[in-house]
């Protein structure tokens, strides 16, 4: 079966599964504040044959569950297209490097993996915790000036008295 696909995000990357030889990786480097929701990718899924073929998208390493893939399974008729959207959504614990493979594959009639059937997307992931300080924020910011502020204007009141 023929695959073409295009993923955008961090960063933003357009390939033709096709034509591509050489190994593809999807890079995010992050830096965690709090939970985050990454920018997803999307993989576009076509069926260029005269049948209806069904297809199935998962993921390799199902040991990342922070990974998700919006429709796995589903049937294309001929010359149809489909975009399937992939989401990270990891949490302020998962901090470390992540590697995982999005894998299409079409499916048998009888519901079965055809063998070399699909393509396989490396996608690595590097998440770090934010080295940032709380008072690089701009809100915490003008709250420690407006503190200073009360406070100088309540010492010069009580030198007037």
């Amino acid at each position: 079966s023929n695959l073409a696909g295009t993923i955008s995000g961090k960063p933003k990357m357009v390939y033709d599964v096709l034509t591509l030889n050489q190994q593809m990786r999807v890079t995010y480097v992050l830096t965690l504040f709090g939970n985050l929701c990454i920018d997803p990718f999307h993989i576009t899924v076509s069926n260029p044959e005269s049948a209806e073929l069904g297809y199935q998208v998962y993921l390799e390493n199902q040991s990342i569950d922070w990974i998700k893939i919006s429709d796995p399974e589903f049937s294309l008729k001929p010359d149809q297209k489909k975009q399937i959207t992939v989401r990270f959504n990891p949490t302020v614990g998962e901090v470390g490097e992540f590697d995982a493979k999005v894998c299409v594959v079409t499916l048998q009639p009888s519901g079965g993996f055809n063998i070399g059937s699909g393509v396989k997307i490396p996608v690595h992931i590097t998440i770090g915790k934010s080295t940032t300080p709380f008072y690089t924020n701009p809100i915490i910011i003008v709250l420690i000036l407006s503190g200073l502020l009360i406070i100088l204007l309540c010492v010069r009141r009580l030198r007037r008295s």
